[in-house]
């Protein structure tokens, strides 16, 4: 039965009326009645009827809260749809300074909160009191007289002390008062978010371990201190820890493709090869674009290696092929390809082969595409490496040719590459091979060895069709 069709239960009714209005308060749609919603309540329980034996009926399992808390739900509603002038008048009467402080920020009337408070203490002096006044002042001395008033006992004053220079990235300054006040009071869950930052931020991996720890027990939802701790894990040279710690993360923010990225590159280290490939693939369907050739030049490696198991490899090339459908342009993914083509047990057949070529002839034309590549000797070296890695591929290819056409048609694209690389070189180091003294001579006897491949092409070609 609805609670909210009996009238005659007036606190049930009051108590459920306050849920739904909790509930839809915190949708954008339905915040405006929530707000209108606890108003009538508000307006419900001013009123003189019913009678106060109605009122008891079930009182006491209706978890019905106090009209002034009541009215706090209001102002609080009233503030997260921006009035917040309506909401300041609530919380003058109720007399919640800490709420007056951030209304009168808001409105940048910050010396209209500095007045009211001393006010307060001109009647009676409070920690609470001076903290907010500190609060409202930016005066770090009013939170010093809060700490000594207190006896060197009050979390609060310590807390609102290490915050100051907290939100002025003063972090060094901020811990010593941190750890003041978890040490009064262990149960401040923000705090210890804060203190685990703030040493972050100083570089002391032990204590913000420590402060991720603490924090993550007592709530284990946050995939940023979770992220976090895993970090100075790393940084501890704890890797396992931090891979296990970035699951947690995951489990708590599975759409997050830097979550993915750092999960990706622990389990690099800690030579998780299934967990990189299923992380990399997670990172591509959550981001359109992901090359990190660091990743996969270790992922290849180990799926070249020896021992590495058949599955290892096989995740590995379906992930080149789906990194090379997005990304068509990049010479040192199309080599590691290449690579990891080349260590096959099938690499010698004609088919494969003919696949590996394929990938070389993408890997040359993506290094020579960019019209200024030679005046970076490293590039022009690189490059060159390449084009002597598609000649060998070339020349094996037509050993295991069955058809000559096919044959004489792959020697003329390895000589034209060749004729390509070798012309541009040459324009840009006019005096590569002639007076040695130009900036290019490093690059002299990797051309001449590929001006020789180049005749060695062509010679192939000759011979090709002098067969046909």
């Amino acid at each position: 039965m609805c609670l909210l069709s009996l009238p005659l239960a007036w606190s049930l009714q009051m108590s459920a009326l306050l849920q739904r209005c909790h509930l839809e308060g915190h949708n954008s749609r339905t915040v405006e009645r929530a707000v209108m919603q606890t108003e009538e309540l508000v307006h419900c329980l001013a009123k003189e009827k019913p009678d106060a034996v109605s009122r008891h009926h079930y009182f006491y399992c209706s978890h019905l809260p106090p009209r002034w808390k009541v009215e706090t739900e209001l102002a609080n509603l009233l503030l997260s749809i921006g009035v917040v002038k309506s909401a300041l008048d609530i919380f003058l009467r109720l007399q919640l300074w800490e709420e007056v402080i951030m209304c009168y920020n808001l409105l940048q009337l910050r010396h209209k909160a500095a007045e009211i408070i001393q006010q307060q203490l001109d009647k009676e002096e409070t920690v609470k009191l001076w903290c907010l006044l500190g609060d409202a002042t930016d005066n770090p001395l009013h939170y010093e007289k809060a700490w000594d008033l207190s006896g060197h006992k009050s979390a609060r004053a310590q807390r609102h002390w290490a915050l100051y220079y907290y939100n002025r990235k003063q972090y060094a300054e901020s811990i010593p008062h941190i750890q003041e006040s978890l040490a009064i009071n262990s149960l401040q869950v923000t705090l210890w978010f804060h203190l685990g930052y703030a040493a972050l931020h100083e570089e002391d991996w032990s204590l913000c371990a420590t402060a991720y720890q603490r924090y993550c027990s007592l709530d284990p939802e946050s995939f940023e201190a979770w992220n976090n701790l895993s970090k100075a894990y790393v940084k501890m040279n704890q890797k396992h820890r931090a891979w296990l710690t970035l699951q947690e993360s995951l489990k708590w923010n599975y759409e997050n493709w830097r979550v993915w990225d750092n999960y990706m590159v622990v389990s690099t280290d800690v030579g998780r090869f299934h967990e990189v490939i299923h992380a990399y693939n997670r990172i591509l369907d959550l981001k359109e674009k992901h090359v990190d050739i660091e990743v996969l030049q270790i992922l290849v490696n180990a799926a070249c290696s020896m021992d590495a198991q058949g599955n290892i490899k096989k995740g590995a090339e379906q992930l080149l092929t789906r990194l090379t459908q997005q990304v068509r342009n990049n010479t040192a993914l199309w080599q590691l390809f290449v690579k990891l083509m080349l260590s096959s047990t099938e690499s010698e057949t004609f088919e494969a082969l003919e696949r590996v070529l394929s990938y070389l002839y993408r890997a040359f034309w993506s290094a020579i595409q960019d019209s200024h590549f030679e005046k970076d000797t490293q590039d022009c070296l690189g490059t060159m490496q390449i084009t002597s890695q598609l000649i060998d591929a070339t020349l094996l290819c037509c050993r295991k040719c069955p058809r000559a056409e096919k044959t004489k048609q792959m020697l003329a694209s390895a000589k034209l590459c060749l004729q390509t690389l070798v012309a541009r070189i040459k324009k840009f180091y006019p005096d590569v091979l002639s007076s040695g003294e130009s900036q290019g001579i490093k690059l002299t006897d990797p051309l001449k060895s590929l001006e020789s491949r180049l005749q060695e092409v062509v010679a192939e070609l000759q011979r090709q069709k002098g067969s046909l």
